[in-house]
């Protein structure tokens, strides 16, 4: 290679090697450059990179890769070059100004990830010469809103399909619903609107100039809203911002009451599962000190507050019946946070015990705390014995 100077040859033969960085590097039997030095005369004449996306791309990998140096700054139009000799379609694309589907050719075939340059190559026919039979079959004005609005391989694809689907939409509107990493393809999309509506659903998506994301969240919205979406007006609002504000307002009131909701359930089942067991105003003393169960949500966030672990979130273990919550404290301070400790509901085990900062308390505290555990579990068998009696 020669960075200054382009050498016209009429025979290019070129050799790879594979696994370098996932890509592949191609050598030439040519110089190359830049189109500064392509000669008016050339057989390559439209073999140029006229928004220096070549540059870019050898820009993009010097940052990350310090190894790419060593294979030479010409390897990004090297690669280009190949791909121009071995598929007719390239020039066409290069002479009407879709230089940027080569960039994506080109990315995807050195292996940059596929996640920002997606789309399947297949969707052009790269050997073509006509451009319609290049876009396989589409028409010059999807072509053209293709071109304007630099519309990639993946758009063009989804547009494929939603033209066999037999769909009256433009791309763009194509480009709305599919253009996200939710809704990635047309069946997506249909699947959520349903294919009666999917038609009107794109148009809309272009007229409101929304994405598919944002049309998702309105329709899971009104869903949960309750809303009549065979209605019209609800599905396809006049103003979306104005309803999607609307919409997000009602499900914020509506999350508040739910967990209000839930919170006075989880308070209700809560005092239930102790009362079940604990007498009121319960408290056991040994060894100088007091154990109890916590009586409430409010003293299990307390709780988890003072001694800086996380048992202000365990209500719903208590509630559901998976284990009570014991508040273990010293005789001379019964209402300092000392140790918390969480057994099984049937007193058979403990889950665990721990200080301040989830440290593990003294010897001392843990016999004191299983000598309770051990009482309470003879209590809670007379219990259930005194029950099935009651039963049978």
């Amino acid at each position: 290679h020669s960075w200054n100077n382009w050498e016209e040859r009429k025979t290019v033969n070129y050799s790879w090697e594979g696994g370098f960085m996932r890509s592949t590097r191609y050598w030439f039997n040519l110089t190359c450059n830049s189109a500064n030095h392509l000669l008016p005369g050339s057989y390559l004449k439209y073999a140029y990179d006229p928004d220096g996306i070549c540059l870019d791309i050898k820009h993009e990998y010097y940052d990350d890769y310090t190894e790419i140096i060593d294979a030479g700054p010409e390897w990004a139009e090297c690669e280009y070059l190949k791909e121009f000799m071995l598929h007719p379609g390239i020039e066409v694309l290069t002479k009407t100004g879709f230089f940027y589907l080569i960039e994506q050719r080109i990315r995807n075939t050195l292996g940059l990830p596929y996640s920002y340059y997606k789309g399947n190559l297949s969707t052009l026919n790269w050997n073509a010469v006509k451009l319609q039979k290049i876009f396989r079959g589409l028409n010059m004005n999807e072509i053209r809103e293709i071109r304007d609005n630099h519309y990639d391989l993946h758009t063009i694809r989804e547009y494929q399909k939603a033209k066999k689907k037999g769909l009256n939409v433009s791309v763009t509107a194509v480009n709305k619903a599919v253009n996200n990493y939710r809704i990635p393809t047309i069946k997506d999309f249909e699947h959520r609107t349903g294919e009666k509506n999917l038609q009107k659903s794109l148009r809309y998506l272009q007229k409101q100039g929304i994405s598919s994301i944002d049309y998702d969240d309105y329709l899971r919205q009104c869903d949960k809203l309750q809303l009549d979406l065979d209605d019209k007006k609800i599905r396809y609002p006049e103003d979306f911002a104005l309803a999607h504000n609307v919409a997000s307002e009602a499900i914020d009131e509506l999350n508040r009451k739910e967990r209000l909701e839930k919170q006075q359930t989880i308070k209700k089942r809560f005092k239930e599962k102790i009362d079940k067991f604990f007498p009121e105003g319960y408290i056991w003393s040994c060894d100088g000190l007091l154990i109890r169960p916590a009586l409430s949500p409010a003293e299990l966030t307390k709780e988890g507050n003072a001694m800086h672990h996380c048992v202000g979130g365990y209500s719903d273990h208590v509630a559901e019946g998976r284990s009570y919550i014991i508040f273990i404290r010293e005789e001379d301070s019964p209402n300092k946070s000392f140790v918390t400790m969480e057994c099984t509901q049937s007193f058979d085990r403990m889950i665990q015990i721990r200080a301040k900062a989830n440290r593990s308390p003294e010897d001392a505290v843990k016999k004191t705390a299983e000598k309770w555990l051990q009482e309470c579990r003879a209590e809670y068998i007379k219990i259930e014995k005194e029950k099935r009696k009651e039963t049978a």
